[in-house]
């Protein structure tokens, strides 16, 4: 028999000084930069990228392409939702009704305005009443609108109708 040995693992490979400060430095360098925040950083770029991307993509698409919108006449759509007369009454008092209730909500809103000299925080009082009188006024708008195009029985656009050139308020 010879006298050859079996290397049943490799051994591993000697690594220097040069290779242990380098390793050390990566290790020092990433902790470093995970403390400051500087990995999740990197992904929120990488994500808002992403996003700033795909409203681009968004915008471009919407340019574009041709718009696919239906285009009816008030009676087409009456036809085409089986509504009678008495539906159409029936859904422009609601309409009506609760356009006048949204208008409601904006003058207490308001009213509660009128409070903001007794608060103890007025900042927060203010954005509040200004927040509650925005959205019921724009969801009073968007009432009278519907409304609107039942009592003018036409369809026609919510800028064409805010500019006075389609229906009356």
């Amino acid at each position: 028999m010879s006298n050859t040995t079996i290397q049943l693992r490799p051994q591993p490979q000697k690594r220097g000084l040069v290779w242990l400060i380098k390793q050390s430095a990566v290790g020092l360098g990433k902790g470093w930069a995970w403390s400051l925040g500087l990995t999740s950083l990197k992904n929120e770029g990488v994500r808002i990228a992403s996003n700033v991307s795909d409203l681009g993509a968004y915008v471009h698409r919407k340019l574009t392409e041709q718009p696919t919108c239906r285009h009816e006449s008030f009676n087409d759509a009456v036809d085409r939702l089986g509504l009678t007369e008495e539906d159409l009454i029936r859904q422009a008092k609601i309409f009506n009704s609760r356009a006048a209730n949204w208008f409601l909500s904006a003058a207490i809103g308001l009213l509660w305005m009128a409070f903001l000299p007794t608060s103890n925080s007025p900042f927060s009082h203010f954005l509040l009443c200004f927040g509650i009188i925005l959205m019921s006024s724009a969801k009073a708008v968007t009432w009278r609108f519907r409304f609107c195009q039942i009592r003018e029985e036409q369809l026609f656009g919510f800028g064409e109708w805010l500019r006075g050139e389609a229906g009356k308020w």
